[in-house]
């Protein structure tokens, strides 16, 4: 449909409709240079662009990441964010969407189900307690490393560092803790 508008506007300024006319150009249709190879062009007719659909198609199918990165820009609706975040679009757009998404119980719904981890992590180091806890569990170490990122809870730090199976994860817990006699006697240990 966005090709046949560009079309039509394009015979529009080839064609006038009575040859004593002007030929001044028409105003594209919204989203009209949507479809030209140029990226250029493209990135300059999203600035018009408001349906969300076509801002959707946009951020997964382009072939110019600068054409899709703008169009996620554009994109303020959360649930339409989680969604990019979570399906098959390309990886850059998932992270941009994750990036921009603030609801909480969105952002938990992306860090559970997103199927990149890199998506999932991201989603994870925005989130905050409680929600974090769920994630210090995970059988990715790179998930609870996120969580303890975001971790604020001393005793739960304590804990982690104390018997977490991955010396990685007990020396993150550790750096993250306020308590010097602790750290001293985790130290030792």
């Amino acid at each position: 449909m966005a090709r046949a508008a560009v079309i039509a506007w394009a015979l529009l300024l080839v064609l006038p409709a009575h040859p004593q006319e002007s030929k001044a150009a028409p105003t594209p249709p919204p989203g009209g240079g949507i479809c030209d190879p140029d990226p250029g062009v493209r990135l300059k007719a999203l600035e018009s662009v408001s349906d969300l659909e076509l801002l959707r198609t946009t951020a997964r199918t382009d072939t110019d990441p600068a054409v899709r990165s703008a169009a996620v820009r554009r994109i303020k609706a959360d649930g339409l964010l989680a969604q990019l975040a979570t399906d098959d679009s390309p990886s850059d757009v998932q992270n941009q969407a994750v990036g921009q998404l603030e609801d909480p119980s969105l952002l938990l719904q992306v860090a559970r189900t997103a199927p990149r981890e890199q998506v999932r992590v991201a989603a994870v180091l925005k989130l905050k307690e409680p929600a974090v806890r769920e994630f210090l569990t995970s059988e990715s170490w790179v998930l609870r490393k996120a969580a303890v990122d975001r971790l604020e809870d001393q005793a739960m730090l304590e804990s982690i560092a104390l018997g977490d199976s991955d010396p990685f994860i007990r020396e993150e817990a550790a750096s993250r803790l306020a308590n010097e006699d602790l750290l001293v006697r985790i130290a030792t240990n």
